[in-house]
């Protein structure tokens, strides 16, 4: 990117684009060939050394290029571009048996295979982007995280989990974290990045069926005797567990979770 001024994407100004404010993150130029090589290249070459994908943060193609119009031809031509970037790195990876996780982005129609959900919380929306996801065979993680404010992911954020469970299907995964590091002194101190939750292993088996709804309530049942329910007006998650535990979740007010599961639907 230093060696190469025609792979930075520029803003209005004519200027490279910077994005929040780090001086070495310039927005990459997609639509510059050589730029996309690259791109793909690092990704093959990560695969090469052991790895078995990459994860591309940002993915989406919402997140738009900051100060330009949204009918400008350049923001127009670099959505086009990206997707091809993405397109082209998920082609390649499936020569070698890879794939990428891509964050928010699953493509209908193409070869993307794996994506998260990058802020999947207790609200009906979560529930009916996940079903729409996994409907289409894509492997999906559902993340967790310090959202909203305070969330501690308490016995597994229970009303994220309810969602989760209520909208999951084959490859989902869920995931409940804090804040976004790890502690350095892990494991003298708790971590929930790296401490393996006790909801984790709790009793589920397969699902008997899609999710019913009636009314607000959502609910779902497992081969193990586990049944969830979630009340799409409250967003209030309950889980009964078949070993004989129940955990409710807190209802939340829907402007605190509006940001939850902000998806690229293509």
């Amino acid at each position: 990117m230093i060696d190469n001024p025609s792979w930075r994407i520029k803003n209005v100004t004519g200027d490279d684009l910077i994005f929040n404010n780090t001086a070495f993150y310039w927005g990459f130029n997609f639509s510059n060939p050589d730029m996309r090589n690259a791109w793909i290249d690092e990704c093959i070459t990560a695969t090469k050394q052991g790895c078995k994908g990459c994860f591309i943060d940002e993915a989406n193609v919402h997140q738009g290029l900051p100060n330009w119009p949204s009918d400008s031809q350049v923001l127009l031509d670099w959505q086009k571009a990206h997707i091809v970037a993405i397109g082209e790195l998920d082609q390649a990876l499936a020569r070698t048996g890879g794939y990428t996780i891509n964050n928010h982005l699953g493509l209908s129609g193409s070869s993307n295979a794996a994506m998260m959900i990058e802020d999947f919380v207790g609200v009906e929306n979560c529930i009916e982007v996940l079903q729409t996801i996994t409907s289409r065979n894509i492997t999906v993680e559902a993340f967790v995280g310090d959202y909203p404010e305070g969330n501690q992911c308490i016995n597994g954020d229970t009303s994220s989990l309810a969602a989760f469970l209520i909208g999951a299907g084959e490859n989902a995964y869920y995931h409940c974290a804090l804040a976004w590091h790890s502690e350095e002194s892990w494991p003298d101190v708790p971590d929930t990045w790296l401490d393996w939750l006790p909801e984790y292993d709790m009793p589920l088996g397969e699902p008997l069926g899609l999710a019913t709804k009636q009314g607000a309530i959502w609910t779902r049942s497992f081969a193990s005797g586990t049944r969830v329910e979630f009340n799409s007006s409250s967003n209030q998650g309950s889980i009964h567990w078949a070993h004989g535990v129940v955990q409710t979740g807190h209802a939340r007010d829907i402007s605190a979770v509006s940001k939850g599961c902000i998806w690229e639907v293509i």
